[in-house]
């Protein structure tokens, strides 16, 4: 758990909200060529490769 905004969030869903962001219609093609990475890379510093691959595979799907 982790607090964002004031209010207490799953990890699974801080993780998935950004993998949404990034993939978000308005921004897939907005984004410098090494942001998605960075996001990425500080995501898997906090929670993990294999949580942030199995949210990213989650949002991935539904987009």
């Amino acid at each position: 758990m982790s607090r964002v905004g004031g209010r207490v969030r799953q990890a699974g869903s801080v993780r998935a909200t950004v993998a949404g962001y990034l993939l978000h219609t308005d921004r897939v093609h907005r984004w410098a060529p090494t942001a998605p990475a960075l996001f990425h890379l500080a995501l898997v510093h906090v929670h993990g490769r294999a949580a942030v691959e199995r949210a990213e595979a989650q949002v991935v799907r539904r987009h």
